[in-house]
Order: C-alpha cells, then structure tokens, then sequence
C-alpha cells in the first residue's frame, strides 16, 4: 500500500447519553440476575392482586364476539398485573405513526416487552382504525386520541404475554373468572348489577337478551354472566364498541325479539306449491307395492302421485334449485349404501395382530377366510384363530402375512 493513500481511521467516542443508556441496561441485566425471580412466588403474587376482589377479578379477563364465536382471554388489567409481580420485566408501548386522513385513517403502536433475567425482547406492532364521532364531520384530536390509548393498551397485553409464560397466567386466568362470576347464591345480585351497568352505557335490556339468546332476565345463568362481564372489559379496553359487541345474527336471534315479518317476508315464506313439496313427501313414503306408473305416463299437468317417483330430469331440476331428493325416490337411482364404520381395534391385541386385522377389515376378509388361507398353505401348525398365532409365540408369521398382504390378498379371496 502507499503510504501516501493510507487514511487515519477516527475512532468515535460514544455520546453522553448513549452512554448513560448503556450504564442502564447493563446495571438492570446485573440486578435482574443478582435477585432472580421465584416463579412461585410470582404465581401466587399475581393470583392474589387478580383475585383481591370481585372488581379487581371482573378486569382481568375479556370476551369477543368474532364469526359467530366467542373468544376469551386475559385483559390487559391482567397484563398490568403480571408485569407489577413478574419482576426483572421492562415493557411499555409507543406511537409510530398516525394517519388522520384518507380512505383508512388509522394509527400504528408499537409495544416492547424485555425480561432482564433472561435477556429476550420481544417487539409487537399493531394497528387501529380511528373512527369519528357519528356527531362530528371530520377526525379529530379526540378521535385520535381515542384510537391511540385503546390500540397501545392491546399492543402492551399482547407483547407481555409474549415474555409472561401462559403457565403462570392461565391458572390465575380461570380463578379470576370464578371470583368475578360468582355462584348460585350471588348469581341474582351479579346478575342485576351487570343490567344496570350495560343500562349505563346505553344498552337496553332487550339487546342483552337477544345476544344471550333467552327470552326473560332470570334465564341469563353464570355463563351467561362470564359471557357479559367478558364484553364490558372488551369495550373498555377499545377490543369493540358497543354496536360490535351486541351484533346479533339474524338467525341467532329469538323470537320473541325478532321484528314482525314485512308482507314481503310472509310471502316468500309462504308453503310452496305441491309440486315442489312432493320431494319430502316422496323421501317419507314407504316403497309402494305396485311398479311406480312411468314418466311417459303422466299427463301434462297431472298432480303427481305420492307413490310414484320422480323422474332423473325432475330430479336434477330439484336438486339445481337447492332442495333434498333422496336417491330411492327417483326412478332408476339406488339408495347410497351405509357408510362403513371405522376399523376398531380389539383392547390387549399387540401391534402385529392389530395391523392384519386392519388389512383384512379394510379388503373385506373374514377371520375365516383368513384361517382357511393359513390352513392350505401349511402357514397354521395347529392355529384354530389368529390369536393363537400370538398364544403360540409366532408373531413373526402374522408380521410377515401384513408384509406381503398386497400380494397374498387376492388369495385369500379367492
């Protein structure tokens, strides 16, 4: 190298502040490991904030309705908890990015959760649609602000159950809800106490019904109750609002609570003509004693009998509309044979003799059939059943016959 083209290298000194950072993290690392945690006494730490009392434990869990389902799980009340109790744990959210305007104006959170003792750092990023005031025109501070607090919260419950172990936070998970739901004895007070808080929030007691699917208050049992108080943490939360969480499918409503049906609607409900009802009619009949009269023998526009059967052209025009035929009530269809019932294996038969018997139930071979193989082609010495073979000691020959079972089935058919 020339000396003339070498470049004195600047060695950069770290800044004040990048400094301080690394005083910190190392002094955590060096404490979190002096005085690990003891994860029993984590467990019963964060099992005695979550159960500490009845609202306490109200909080810790939340319920979502999603595709008809309803999902649970822990809140980030519960979240808060475990992180107060787990020790050696860093963890908190931020705002990254805000779009207020556009076609989806949403907000994006970024959360962390860093556990000192074990040197993981788990990073989780979500984003919230933000949602305007149905009495405002456009989004503002408010809105924003809205969006960004219940979008942080999820964001921080989510990255800390990622580092908390599920171990620790399901059993605390389950006692919280019994504490929180009560029994028998408090159901009517819990119960009452629910209503009133949903009554607050501007829900009426007939939408609660409907989503409970029941008809009068004193049918909303414990589950019912678990059900409820899991919806309010989850509005609270920012999970859903209130329209979301009370949305009830037309077909999951009562009847009680439906709304009368239009003209319109009693019209399409009305019975259809006999033409179309004689499918039912003709799957219910019992298989009439005399030959069916043939196609050709129908007048046009002569009410079709329930003895007779339905034509493969009529057939398919049915089935194209959406309803049932059954094969036997349609001339020249057989009906589907039975569904054969699955291979159950004998309890206390070792894994050779299960594994023939499986070939053979699946080839429709009798035991019998099989005996009468072994017996012509001097594989039995004196075998009167394929458990013999076992008794005998000779597992190995019913090892080989499922070995070579492609190449002997056909025989022992024959």
């Amino acid at each position: 190298m020339n000396p003339t083209d070498a470049k004195e290298l600047e060695v950069l000194q770290p800044s004040a502040i990048e400094a301080i950072t690394r005083a910190e993290v190392d002094v955590s690392i060096a404490t979190a490991r002096k005085y690990p945690r003891v994860l029993h006494d984590v467990k019963q730490a964060i099992l005695g904030f979550a159960t500490l009392d009845q609202e306490t434990a109200e909080g810790c869990f939340y319920t979502l309705p999603r595709g008809g389902k309803t999902i649970e799980g822990p809140s980030v009340r519960l979240a808060e908890i475990a992180v107060s109790c787990y020790g050696n744990l860093q963890a908190g959210a931020r705002i990254i990015a805000v779009v207020p305007s556009g076609e989806a104006p949403h907000v994006v959170v970024q959360a962390v959760a860093k556990d000192l003792e074990k040197n993981i750092t788990i990073s989780v990023e979500k984003r919230r649609r933000i949602v305007k005031k149905r009495s405002k025109d456009t989004i503002d501070e408010d809105d924003i602000n809205l969006a960004a607090n219940a979008c942080s919260a999820i964001c921080f419950r989510d990255a800390v159950f990622k580092v908390v172990p599920l171990a620790l936070v399901k059993p605390v998970f389950e006692a919280a809800r019994k504490v929180a739901i009560g029994d028998a004895r408090t159901l009517n007070d819990r119960r009452a106490r629910c209503l009133d808080t949903f009554s607050k929030m501007g829900v009426p007691k007939e939408k609660i019904l409907a989503k409970m699917e029941v008809k009068s208050v004193e049918e909303i049992t414990l589950d019912h109750l678990q059900t409820l108080i899991g919806l309010h943490n989850a509005i609270k939360e920012g999970e859903v609002n209130v329209d979301e969480a009370f949305a009830v499918a037309q077909s999951e409503t009562p009847a009680a609570a439906r709304p009368a049906a239009t003209p319109l609607q009693r019209a399409q409900a009305a019975p259809p003509p006999a033409a179309t009802q004689a499918p039912a009619a003709a799957a219910a009949a019992p298989a009439p004693a005399a030959a069916p009269a043939p196609a050709a023998q129908r007048g046009p526009g002569r009410p079709r009998k329930t003895t007779e059967k339905f034509t493969p052209e009529e057939a398919a025009e049915m089935r194209a509309k959406g309803m049932s035929v059954a094969p036997e009530a349609v001339e020249g269809e057989a009906p589907a044979p039975p569904a054969k019932p699955p291979f159950q294996p004998i309890a206390g038969e070792g894994a050779p003799l299960t594994n023939l018997r499986k070939l053979m139930y699946d080839s429709g071979v009798t035991e019998a059939k099989m005996m009468a193989f072994c017996t012509a082609n001097k594989l039995a010495i004196g075998e009167k059943s394929l458990a013999d073979f076992v008794t005998n000691g000779r597992s190995a020959k019913l090892v080989q016959l499922a070995g070579a079972w492609t190449k002997i089935v056909d025989k022992v058919l024959a």
